[in-house]
């Protein structure tokens, strides 16, 4: 049987990880149901189950590549929650970013059981264990972690603990010389952390997403010893392949909220969306934990006074409202910086260890 071990090292500056491919998996659950986990069959045997997951795409962020490869593998489309953790396989050479998500939609037709009659079946968590230990031993590994993180959740909701909470706010220094995302920061945290901005010029190297936030977190714990949070927040229209993305703020700066909508004026797909990753140190260790908010939408004309940045041409599904016609309390609870701040704080009250790297 397979046995993980605990991989305590930061798997982005370790040598040992050179050469090693970039993964995301995930973990579908139905909504309101934690009881039951979707598998798919395998490419190369049909008659064994894997958990929906593959490679990362160029410039494409991890939690995003989950949801592709669920809808490709699975033919189900929902939302990401959280990341369970980064699994290393060191014999295979994979690095595998874990998501729990949360599925809305079942398509009756979807790519691969056209392709190669790829067929998919909701599991109780421990049958769901057993299967995947037939050809994926690693996989039944997520099972556990899984099954770790409700019952962390779980200790969290309980009345002594939130009551513990309601009477210990802590510190956590937000790395940012941006005010109007401190402001929403400390909004967004208050029930959990007094929130101390410290403004601090950091460069922001090209790459990802992610490769932005690490950057950012490498160079802030130089010169900090306390726990912090630095954050990184995309733009991305689907039309133009996810540009401006991770460089928004310079296409902002040249063009202007108006600007962004002209680039999507000629093209009938107007859908986009604000991606939002929150890099956590404790100020100790090497380790980093990166958190992900996404947020769904189109790209408008210009409307709104609240706000700042290109909140006024964003409109999130489901509203009628940009975010700069929001006032700040409602985008406060709905933005991509939200769900990317709630999950950090989640994490981090839960577990002193935070997010989880396994190595097998």
């Amino acid at each position: 049987m397979f046995n993980g071990v605990l991989h305590s090292t930061n798997v982005y500056d370790s040598d040992d990880m050179v050469g090693y491919r970039e993964r995301a998996a995930s973990l579908c659950l139905k909504q309101g149901n934690d009881e039951q986990v979707l598998l798919v069959t395998s490419s190369r045997d049909p008659n064994c189950w894997v958990i929906p997951g593959g490679g990362i795409e160029p410039n494409e962020d991890t939690s995003a590549a989950a949801r592709r490869e669920a809808f490709e593998e699975a033919g189900v489309r929902g939302n990401t929650e959280a990341c369970l953790g980064i699994f290393i396989d060191t014999e295979r050479k994979l690095r595998t970013c874990v998501f729990i998500l949360r599925v809305n939609e079942e398509l009756d037709d979807w790519e691969d059981s056209s392709r190669i009659g790829r067929r998919r079946h909701w599991f109780p968590l421990q049958e769901a264990r057993t299967a995947l230990l037939e050809l994926k031993a690693s996989q039944a590994y997520y099972i556990d972690s899984l099954v770790q993180h409700f019952a962390s959740t779980k200790r969290l909701n309980t009345t002594e603990t939130a009551k513990s909470e309601e009477s210990m706010v802590k510190k956590i220094v937000f790395v940012t010389e941006n005010e109007e995302k401190y402001s929403e920061a400390k909004d967004i945290l208050s029930s959990h952390f007094d929130v101390v901005l410290k403004s601090m010029s950091l460069v922001e190297i090209q790459g990802s997403s992610e490769d932005i936030v690490i950057n950012k977190c490498k160079a802030a714990k130089e010169k900090l010893n306390v726990p912090f949070f630095v954050e990184d927040s995309s733009l991305c229209f689907n039309a133009l392949n996810g540009l401006p993305g991770q460089y928004v703020k310079w296409f902002l700066k040249a063009l202007g909220p108006s600007g962004l909508h002209k680039l999507v004026s000629a093209y009938e797909d107007k859908t986009a969306y604000a991606m939002c990753i929150v890099g956590y140190s404790d100020g100790q260790s090497d380790e980093i934990r990166l958190f992900h908010g996404r947020v769904d939408g189109k790209i408008v004309d210009p409307s709104g006074v609240h706000g700042f940045g290109w909140d006024a041409c964003f409109l999130p599904d489901n509203s009628n409202e940009s975010f700069a016609q929001m006032p700040k309390a409602k985008k406060c609870e709905i933005s991509h910086r939200a769900l990317a701040l709630k999950n950090m704080c989640d994490a981090v009250i839960r577990s002193a260890s935070g997010i989880k790297y396994w190595q097998h």
